[in-house]
This record gives structure tokens, C-alpha cells and sequence, in this order.
């Protein structure tokens, strides 16, 4: 639980938020500026030492990130989705929907999880690749649910489109 870069007093870094309204002290909002600027930086450093491969934590999910369940519910997601869906969901309205609700809202909820775990991936993985070209990229993950929908087919797919490579997985 090393995050000293992240969480200290007056950390500018977007918390993730779950489905109940739960704040993860230790887990961060992949659309968050501030997490992805703290991220990109760091990788940058590592990739100076042009390593064989880099390896992504199966930390890059949308659940089981104690004490948040279900994520990313935070304010700036909340307005990233209803932007995109022209809606005006609270966090309690968008769950009850998409969990009790018409099926749309559970599967633009979805992609709308994917596309932002793709997006995150993709950029981190273009950054690598440029700064440590001949670096391959892996994700090692587990399973933890069907949230995002089954299988983790959309982080591949990033990792290879930003490469160019199959990436590895374990």
C-alpha cells in the first residue's frame, strides 16, 4: 500500500468511488488527470531503463478495490457518462437502473466502463512504447467477476492497438 505519491494530505488525485458511495483510499479513478499524470510520469522513469517488459497490475479494473466494490462512480464519472448518454443520473439513480432497471443502462454502463479502461490502457501503453520501443507490454489479472462484462478482451486490444504487439498475459 505504497501510494505516498498519491495519498497524502492535500492530494490533488480523484479517489475511485463505488456503486454505495464508498471512497477507496487506495484506489484511483483511471479517468482521474491526476492519477494519470502521477502514472504516465512515473512510467516514463521506469522506461528510461528500457526493460524487457512491463507488466500491468491486475489492479487495472472497475471492481473488488476495498473497501469500493463496484466502481467508478466519482463525481467526474458521473458527469463523463450523463454527458455522453445526454442524462442526468445521480450515482443512486444510475445503480438502481442498472440493476433493476431497462438492460440499455446496465450495458451503456458497460461499455461506458470499458471504453475508459481502454482508453487508460491504451495511452499508458503508447507511452511505453515510445519511450522503450522494444519493450513488450503483459497484464497479469485474475478473475474478479463479470462487471465489465466477461472477459478482459478490451485491455488487450488496447495494449496491441497502442504497440503493435500481442501482449503477454498471465
Amino acid at each position: 500500500r505504497d501510494c505516498s505519491g498519491l495519498v497524502y494530505d492535500g492530494s490533488p488525485v480523484e479517489k475511485m468511488v463505488g456503486h454505495d458511495g464508498v471512497v477507496a483510499n487506495y484506489a484511483f479513478c483511471w479517468y482521474g488527470e491526476n492519477f494519470r499524470k502521477y502514472i504516465f510520469e512515473t512510467t516514463a522513469f521506469y522506461c528510461e531503463m528500457q526493460p524487457d517488459c512491463v507488466w500491468i497490475d491486475d489492479d487495472l479494473r472497475a471492481s473488488n478495490h476495498y473497501p469500493v466494490q463496484f466502481a467508478c462512480f466519482c463525481d467526474d464519472c458521473m458527469k463523463k457518462f450523463n454527458a455522453k448518454n445526454n442524462t442526468q443520473f445521480t450515482r443512486e439513480a444510475l445503480v438502481k437502473e442498472i440493476t433493476h432497471g431497462d438492460i440499455k443502462w446496465r450495458e451503456k454502463w458497460t461499455e461506458f466502463l470499458r471504453e475508459g479502461l481502454y482508453d487508460f490502457t491504451y495511452k499508458l501503453c503508447e507511452l511505453i512504447h515510445k519511450l522503450s520501443p522494444n519493450s513488450r507490454i503483459g497484464y497479469q489479472y485474475c478473475a474478479h467477476g463479470t462487471y465489465t462484462g466477461y472477459a478482459f478482451d478490451y485491455i488487450f486490444k488496447a495494449m496491441q492497438d497502442a504497440t503493435g504487439y500481442i501482449p503477454y498475459s498471465r
